[in-house]
């Protein structure tokens, strides 16, 4: 029975993976005129994207019975050694980013550092928000009956999958990693969230310097 159940869960994370790069692909279609519209038509069009695409398969795990841990387990880490996991995942995994920016030479998109603030917001928040919500909340919650190994690569993969870009997908393994060990080390998802958003936030602030 636990075999079938934990089958199901894996089953329903790979069809949400599936759907929120479905839905990414559909709203990317819908929103290219307003991506064309200029710097704030390209920051719209992102942030719609973002919530869209994370808000469908959320809804759609929810809906088949999962859901994430919302509060700390006993086990949770205490205050200092969250922030010592938040700050050492953001600087491991920014290093990362510039790392396989170098190695990749994939030129910067000017319009990204155009609106620092608005960049942020949709470029660093939501997407922390909503990918962590799907990514290390639900499925990384409901693969855990797999084990925690088990359930941090897998959802680090289905989080690579949804980066076509290769270079892009390899960063977004290992930040995966990086991000459900910090989940699972500390107990909540706000800690992979603030995580998520430092590494956004500091990928926009460097390519405004450099």
């Amino acid at each position: 029975m636990k075999k079938d159940i934990s089958l199901r869960y894996a089953a329903l994370s790979l069809a949400a993976a599936a759907l929120y790069l479905a839905a990414a692909a559909t709203m990317s279609g819908l929103c290219y005129s307003m991506q064309q519209s200029g710097t704030i038509g390209y920051y719209a069009a992102a942030g719609l994207t973002t919530v869209v695409s994370g808000s469908i398969p959320s809804v759609f795990l929810l809906l088949a019975g999962c859901s994430p841990q919302w509060r700390a387990n006993g086990n949770a880490a205490g205050a200092p050694a969250t922030f010592l996991y938040i700050a050492a995942g953001a600087a491991l995994c920014t290093g990362l980013d510039i790392l396989v920016s170098l190695l990749s030479g994939a030129p910067a998109d000017t319009r990204i550092t155009a609106n620092i603030p608005l960049a942020i917001i949709t470029l660093a928040l939501l997407p922390a928000a909503a990918e962590e919500l799907l990514f290390r909340g639900f499925i990384l919650h409901s693969l855990r009956q797999y084990g925690d190994v088990f359930a941090v690569i897998i959802s680090s993969v289905l989080f690579a999958a949804v980066h076509l870009n290769p270079a892009a997908a390899i960063l977004a393994f290992l930040s995966g990693m990086v991000l459900g060990f910090i989940r699972i080390k500390t107990g909540r998802l706000i800690s992979s969230v603030l995580t998520h958003f430092i590494i956004n936030s500091a990928a926009i602030i460097i390519s405004a310097i450099c």
